[in-house]
């Protein structure tokens, strides 16, 4: 069967749909968003077998159809010109168009439930505004914003899959972001990941390159700096803060990373700031 070409105004950034779609071509780009897993997607010669939360990226050089599998099944489609699409890809490296533009190899990616929900309320909201022509602009903006950010998913969907880090891994990391868990001994929060001390380590310096006790360490004082120039806090209440019972210790170590007392850091910044 003979595709169609799919125009859509310039003023409509996005449509929910609840059936598939025939064989056509777009004049535009796509970002088609499925929260179910009922559809089949065929990409030129490409069939997507679309998992529950995925995102396919769709160009002028792709011939696209849907096949739904399950009736009243409903996938979001978000609309944007070439030109337009371009500017937004300014922000990222270069070869992002290339890489979307790839005739036999679309682009498409799984999405947590929680990502999907948001994009797809966000873009509920626009679809009820875009009817009204004093909205359009705003309703413009936040719609090339979702794509920059659906745009920077994609880019850490593929660069992880690629170069793959284990999730016992990203979970520590995680941890680490938590400011109360600096104050915990490491071994304590490497107890968390199920593997032994020793195993974890080299496991964590084969996939980030620094040691474990460094990172952590690092980590720890990038917290005492950030308290030391946005707050009132004691030195005394900031090596708390950071896990030292010892505020001797903590000054030493302070010292020897930064080559000055956590007191003359607090009054060189702080003193810079007001200037």
């Amino acid at each position: 069967m003979r595709e169609s070409k799919l125009y859509v105004p310039r003023t409509v950034y996005t449509v929910e749909y609840d059936v598939g779609a025939m064989p056509h071509q777009h004049a535009q780009w796509e970002f088609a968003l499925f929260p179910s897993g009922n559809f089949v997607n065929h990409v030129n010669k490409a069939v997507i077998e679309t998992k529950a939360n995925t995102i396919i990226v769709l160009g002028p050089m792709h011939k696209h159809s849907i096949a739904q599998l399950q009736a009243g099944s409903k996938h979001r489609d978000i609309y944007i010109g070439d030109e337009e699409l371009r500017e937004i890809l300014n922000l990222f490296d270069k070869k992002l168009y290339s890489r979307i533009s790839q005739k036999e190899e679309p682009l498409f990616f799984s999405v947590s439930v929680q990502v999907m929900q948001n994009i797809i309320e966000e873009l509920k909201t626009v679809e009820s505004l875009q009817t009204i022509e004093k909205y359009s602009p705003v309703l413009k903006e936040i719609t090339h914003s979702l794509i920059a950010y659906i745009l920077g998913l994609a880019i850490k969907e593929e660069y992880f899959s690629e170069n793959f880090i284990p999730q016992a891994i990203v979970d520590f990391l995680d941890l680490l972001q938590i400011p109360e868990n600096l104050q915990k001994k490491l071994t304590d929060l490497v107890a968390y990941s199920g593997y032994s001390y020793s195993y974890f380590s080299v496991l964590f310096q084969k996939y980030t390159g620094q040691t474990l006790r460094d990172y952590f360490l690092q980590a720890r004082f990038r917290r005492a700096v950030y308290l030391l120039t946005s707050g009132h806090l004691s030195i005394l209440e900031i090596a708390y803060d950071v896990g030292y019972d010892s505020v001797s210790a903590f000054i030493a170590k302070f010292k020897e990373i930064y080559n000055c007392t956590p007191f003359a850091y607090r009054a060189n910044h702080t003193s810079a700031s007001k200037k």
